[in-house]
């Protein structure tokens, strides 16, 4: 995996710092059940560097929240495992006063559980997921929650549930909202359903029959002759739920002396809707957090990004 240096200001403290980010990011167009990138057997564990953590103050955010350094920077960013960077920054939307987000604790929440089953540390992904299912749960009234993504919003309430092991909630929460989701997401909840009946919290593809959606259905699945799409990363904007993406790495502050044009990095997955028929791919991202799928967290919902052509393969 090419990683590349980059020089970074902290807003809140005004500290200057080095940060580790991954310059370029290839979406296959799969995701698993939790909308989470499926790389079909490889493990890349890119969410770890959509994340930053100022060594001065410990404010942690997406990468792309902090701009550019204007001096080249002496300190390295803040170390510690991702999950619990991913923790810090998701108590923060939910403690400042100024800046109260439910949905985007949750999402940080999400990415927390993620980080936490990539380093193995499984009591903790299982917390992360019930805490992320309270903050989706929150969001969906105290209308943090994008409008749009509503629907996908729900399904994610139900496959967390499953995964932190709380078979029978999650059951009871598909039932309930199954007949406001979407042809796609209706299908992957009776999927998730039967795996409850079995007692199963293991992750499965996202994958929905398009003979029974109909023609016209988008299938989470990229055609095997379709090349993989290398995209800049950008922070997550929206958060699981179709992980939206947010805005362009354009922004990304320049490295600090890198090797490498750092753009920024994914942290989250494009809107499931969004995908054009028979591509892999989600269209243009539309604002920022993180890598939505394509990018990490950027400033209004997910940030992916469409990379330049030619960008570094991850290893």
């Amino acid at each position: 995996m090419l990683l590349a240096e980059v020089g970074v200001r902290c807003e809140q403290c005004g500290t200057s710092f080095v940060s580790r980010q991954l310059p370029t990011f290839i979406d296959i167009g799969y995701r698993n059940s939790e909308l989470r990138q499926d790389y079909r057997g490889y493990c890349p564990m890119m969410e770890q560097y959509a994340i930053i953590t100022c060594p001065s103050c410990g404010r942690a955010d997406w990468s792309t929240e902090f701009p550019a350094a204007q001096s080249t920077p002496v300190l390295a960013q803040a170390t510690g495992s991702a999950h619990m960077q991913y923790r810090q920054a998701a108590l923060a939307r939910e403690r400042d006063s100024a800046s109260i987000n439910s949905y985007k604790a949750a999402i940080f929440y999400t990415h927390a559980a993620w980080c936490a089953d990539d380093s193995k540390a499984f009591p903790q992904a299982r917390e992360y997921r019930r805490l992320a299912v309270e903050s989706y749960k929150r969001s969906l009234s105290d209308s943090t929650c994008p409008q749009e993504v509503r629907g996908e919003t729900e399904y994610l309430i139900g496959e967390l549930m499953r995964r932190s092991g709380d078979l029978e909630g999650a059951r009871e929460h598909f039932r309930m909202c199954i007949g406001r989701l979407s042809a796609r997401f209706a299908l992957m909840a009776r999927k998730l359903m039967r795996l409850c009946e079995q007692g199963s919290t293991d992750s499965i593809p996202f994958e929905a029959d398009a003979a029974q959606e109909g023609s016209s259905s988008q299938v989470f699945k990229t055609p095997p002759q379709a090349a993989p799409v290398s995209t800049p990363s950008g922070p997550p904007a929206g958060g699981p739920p179709g992980f939206q993406p947010g805005t362009s790495a354009s922004n990304m502050p320049s490295a600090a002396p890198p090797s490498v044009s750092a753009q920024g990095l994914p942290a989250v997955s494009p809107p499931l809707g969004k995908m054009p028929p028979g591509s892999g791919r989600d269209s243009p991202p539309k604002g920022p957090p993180g890598t939505g799928k394509g990018g990490p967290p950027g400033k209004t919902g997910g940030p992916p990004t469409t990379p330049p052509p030619g960008g570094p393969p991850l290893a």
